[in-house]
């Protein structure tokens, strides 16, 4: 009993010894895991002559690498020599006795078992009881043949709650309170179940604190020990209260609450806007500013507002006319603004800010600010025009005028009549047939016309001399005729339509139409 505990003390003691030669047992986080192999080469009778008569040299490997070491009896130990760094041994031994290879784990891994390969692949190493060999693997060189030996060892996970009342952890494989363990790049699964009133958050390295997942089912592969925390928290809800616009106004009620607490939750109108609703996901919840919500999950409330702008009009000149339509809007509102003249006015346009906006008495506009608009007016006079005699001439130019416009008026006399002037009131305001009045007032102008004759005169015959005076004349007026007999002709008389009208070569007519007199010549000789 003595030996095997002084045994015991000097294989820690080996053990201790090479760990401090080497650091591939701290934890390296996850990583690829390639199988490492412990092998015992076939007795080479060449080669035991050459290493002095020994019958048998093993060569040693662990898998993983990382995952142990292996130490030999300590009545042995200078036959075999291990570099924990690689996992390799070697060792080179007589056939005279009974020698312990001992797996040790490395912080986080366990031993599953000792394994050899020959031509039929990889198998488990049994004791003489048909059962797997332990960690202390007892042989005797002589009859070890032919064997290639590996001490394989699993990775160990831990995984526990942060917090115990707030939930559970449980694992693929022979995962059970709080730890299992798993060969070296297999998959394995750990899942976080939160208690009631509990949610997860995520998974931390024990030792890092850095996070690993987010996800409540965690599978990844086994590639080093693991120390891991599933974390819970108490749940909560957030509910968030936001207004839209931004600009619109403010808000009460943000916070974080347990589930089920009543919160209430307030929205104020900023100036120039006032509160519509409040709406969660673009449905409407409320159409009060204040109400009241339950925390049973998180929630985005948003208070919505919108902005209001004065329409304001005005009337130039006030007596001119009115306008309807204006007051306060909500932005984005179609507005019409309808400008009406007063008798003797016209509309003539709306401006804002003296630039001119529509030309139309009846004005749509969309609001999108505070706007002042004027409509303007202007006074109209009438210009009326007529012909004396009517049957004189026409007109033109007579019409509805703008207070101030000139206003060109002409007079064309019909066919037989002339121009005489312009008379407004009985006075005479022009003489030409085209001139210009100012619409400054109602007018009523005459355009005054007289008729004209044509006088003929024609001599008979041709050659018994000439005639003056033909021509047209003004209805009325005296018309003098002259007859001049040619050299050797004498006057005889004056006819019209063959009638004398008159004896004497000079003679006056009346224009009181159209005449054709004829003054009559006889030619005279010399007896």
């Amino acid at each position: 009993m003595m030996r095997k505990f002084v045994l015991s003390i000097i294989l820690i003691f080996q053990f201790l010894l090479l760990w401090g030669k080497s650091n591939s047992f701290e934890p390296q986080g996850l990583k690829t895991i390639t199988k490492a192999v412990i092998e015992i080469p076939h007795r080479d009778k060449a080669a035991v002559a050459a290493n002095g008569g020994k019958e048998t040299i093993i060569n040693t490997t662990t898998y993983p690498p990382d995952g142990g070491i292996i130490i030999i009896d300590p009545l042995h130990s200078k036959d075999f020599t291990y570099d924990s760094i690689t996992g390799k041994g070697i060792g080179s031994f007589a056939d005279n006795g009974i020698r312990t290879l001992t797996a040790i784990p490395a912080p986080g891994c366990k031993f599953i078992n000792w394994t050899y390969t020959d031509g039929s692949g990889n198998n488990v190493l049994l004791d003489l009881n048909g059962k797997p060999v332990g960690n202390s693997y007892d042989f005797h060189p002589k009859f070890i043949e032919h064997f290639n030996i590996i001490a394989n060892f699993n990775y160990i996970i831990t995984a526990k709650p942060n917090i115990v009342a707030g939930g559970t952890v449980t694992g693929s494989g022979d995962f059970s309170m709080g730890m299992g363990d798993y060969p070296p790049g297999c998959n394995a699964t750990l899942t976080a179940t939160p208690s009631t009133g509990y949610e997860f958050v995520n998974w931390t390295d024990a030792t890092t604190g850095q996070i690993v997942s987010t996800s409540a089912v965690y599978s990844f592969g086994v590639t080093a020990p693991e120390n891991l925390i599933a974390n819970f928290k108490l749940t909560t809800y957030t509910l968030t209260a936001i207004s839209n616009p931004s600009s619109g106004g403010s808000t009460t009620g943000s916070g974080t609450y347990l589930p089920g607490i009543t919160v209430p939750v307030t929205t104020t109108p900023s100036p120039g806007y006032v509160f519509v609703n409040w709406t969660e996901g673009g449905a409407v919840v409320s159409y009060t500013p204040a109400f009241s919500v339950t925390a049973d999950r998180n929630r985005t409330l948003q208070a919505n507002f919108i902005q209001q702008f004065t329409i304001a009009t005005s009337v130039n000149p006030s007596v001119g006319g009115s306008t309807s339509g204006g007051g306060v809007y909500n932005a984005g509102a179609a507005v019409t603004l309808n400008a009406t003249s007063f008798p003797g006015y016209v509309f003539v346009n709306w401006t804002e800010g003296g630039t001119t906006v529509s030309t139309n008495p009846s004005l749509a506009i969309t609001v999108d600010k505070d706007r002042t608009l004027q409509a303007n007016f202007i006074q109209q006079f009438t210009i009326a025009t007529s012909s004396s005699p009517s049957s004189g001439g026409s007109t033109s130019g007579a019409g509805t005028y703008n207070a101030g416009s000139a206003v060109a008026l002409n007079a064309t006399p019909s066919p037989g009549y002339a121009f005489v002037n312009w008379t407004e009131g009985g006075t005479i305001v022009s003489s030409t047939p085209s001139f210009s009045v100012t619409a400054d007032k109602d007018r009523s102008l005459q355009a005054n016309f007289i008729q004209q004759f044509t006088i003929t005169t024609s001599s008979s015959p041709s050659a018994g001399g000439s005639t003056s005076g033909a021509g047209i004349y003004n209805a009325g007026s005296a018309v003098t005729l002259n007859a001049t007999p040619s050299t050797g002709h004498a006057f005889v008389s004056w006819t019209e339509d063959g009638v004398v009208v008159s004896s004497t070569p000079s003679f006056s007519v009346t224009a009181d139409k159209d005449r054709s007199l004829q003054a009559n010549f006889i030619q005279q000789f010399t007896i």
